[in-house]
């Protein structure tokens, strides 16, 4: 079924047939998705900064340590400093 016949007005499926020769990942490939990523993350300015779960998605990567380390942040940012006590953060020796 081509052109021809949609043009006499005949409807239905027309069979289609896609095929796609997949090739191996290279380890140029690897370094260039990576590049891409930390562009895009921008050292938490960019505009995946407030999406890592992206970053790890593009890569392909495993997201359970940075659920991990998420959960983690969400829990030091929630405990209260003790009353009466000044915390400052150490940054020099």
């Amino acid at each position: 079924m081509g052109i021809a016949h949609l043009a006499e007005g005949l409807t239905g499926d027309i069979p289609v047939r896609i095929k796609h020769n997949w090739k191996p990942i290279r380890a140029s490939d690897i370094y260039e998705m990576a590049n891409a990523v930390t562009a895009l993350y921008g050292n938490g300015l960019g505009v995946l900064a407030k999406f890592p779960d992206v970053c790890f998605d593009m890569l392909g990567l495993d997201k359970k340590p940075l659920d991990e380390l998420l959960k983690q942040h969400q829990t030091q940012q929630q405990a209260p400093l003790s009353s009466g006590t000044s915390q400052t953060p150490k940054t020099e020796q």
